[in-house]
C-alpha cells in the first residue's frame, strides 16, 4: 500500500488531481441537477417528518378482504 501510494503522489500526482477535479465536477453537477428538478415541478413528493411521526400503525397498512371480491 505504501507502494502504491508513492507511485500515485509521486509519478502520477496531475492525473490523480485532474481525476479528483472530475469526480467534484460530476457531485456538484448531480446535487444542482437534483435542485433544479425540485424548484421546476412541484408535484415531487417530499418527505414530511411531522406526517411520519403522527401516523399510527393502523393508519400505515390497509388490509383487503380477497374473498370477497370474487
Amino acid at each position: 500500500i505504501h507502494l502504491i501510494g508513492l507511485v500515485l503522489y509521486q509519478d502520477y500526482v496531475f492525473e490523480l488531481q485532474l481525476c479528483g477535479l472530475i469526480l467534484l465536477t460530476a457531485i456538484l453537477g448531480g446535487v444542482s441537477l437534483c435542485h433544479l428538478n425540485r424548484s421546476i415541478n412541484p408535484d415531487i413528493k417530499r418527505q414530511s417528518i411531522e406526517k411520519q411521526k403522527n401516523t399510527s400503525a393502523s393508519s400505515r397498512v390497509t388490509l383487503i378482504d380477497l374473498e370477497k371480491g370474487k
